[in-house]
């Protein structure tokens, strides 16, 4: 669904005070995550303003601390993670621009392949075909949606307490990894390569696109076995009893309206994404039953 007829769908809750139904049954401690992609540079300013208006409304938590809670199903108030795909360097800098100005610390999901990029070329070639599936032409591009980062700055950015995780290899869609040969590529050698890389554990994973649109229960029931949390690209709020591998993030773009993120932190989206998260559910479920049906 397009960006524009969820705006109108949040805005028609919020008009008929929809927003308020998830504070009647959800528990009042727990957690929004939000996620951004590229960042142009004419969208820091703005950026910078949503980030204020949100650290404002909630408390901002640690990724170490979100973890940590979850394990102990003790979150603490309204609180607020920042994450961040694609390994774009556009997300670097507003790290380093931004985040650091309010000693923020986020979660950079990334897609392993980017470390093997050497040129803008490469660079423009893989954001066309992975990142943007096709759907954009090389001349259409703008830097900040296609430079990713390299190496050095992932340890950067590591050593300064974000934390790096896998967003698939190649940016692919989970239905598309269909064989032990896939899941190597695309779930099991991003873990390593990471760990090599960073020297720590590698236990969390964000799926490109995030919704039940491109889900496979095949290589969903692969990343549970590879990793204790998986985040989608569904928004809403996570408690202590959100399943792990489900979890929610709402979308954070860099030139959003703040009235949109008043909206968001409101919650006047989530009775939406509760039914998007439940179809995602539904149909990694059913895939499931088929594929271990058939002895694939």
């Amino acid at each position: 669904m397009k960006e524009g007829t969820i705006k109108r769908i949040g805005r028609l809750f919020r008009m008929m005070q929809f927003h308020h139904f998830p504070k009647l049954f959800l528990e009042k401690n727990n957690v929004r995550i939000t996620y951004t992609h590229h960042l142009f540079s004419e969208d820091l300013g703005n950026f910078d303003a949503l980030v204020k208006y949100a650290t404002s409304k909630r408390r901002v938590i640690t990724p170490q601390v979100f973890f940590d809670s979850f394990k102990k199903k003790s979150f603490q108030g309204d609180s607020i993670l920042f994450t961040f795909d694609d390994g774009l360097l556009s997300s670097y800098c507003a790290a380093k621009e931004i985040l650091s100005r309010y000693n923020i610390k986020a979660i950079f999901f990334v897609p392993t392949e980017i470390l093997e990029l050497r040129t803008e070329v490469q660079m423009k070639e893989f954001a066309v075909k992975r990142i943007y599936f096709n759907r954009r032409k090389e001349w259409s591009l703008r830097k900040e949606e296609y430079l990713t980062m390299n190496k050095e700055q992932l340890v950067d950015l590591f050593n300064e307490g974000h934390m790096i995780f896998p967003h698939t290899h190649s940016h692919c869609r989970l239905r598309d990894i269909k064989d032990s040969q896939g899941v190597q590529k695309e779930i099991i050698w991003p873990k390593e390569t990471l760990r090599d890389l960073l020297g720590c554990e590698i236990d969390a994973f964000a799926f490109p696109v995030g919704t039940e649109r491109v889900v496979s229960s095949y290589a969903y029931s692969e990343i549970k076995k590879n990793y204790q949390f998986c985040f989608t690209g569904l928004g809403g709020i996570n408690t202590v009893e959100t399943d792990r591998y489900f979890l929610h993030r709402d979308c954070l773009h860099a030139n959003t309206e703040l009235s949109h993120l008043r909206n968001t932190l409101e919650g006047s989206y989530d009775l939406f994404y509760l039914f998007k998260m439940h179809l995602l559910k539904n149909v990694a479920k059913d895939i499931n039953s088929r594929h271990y049906k058939n002895g694939g």
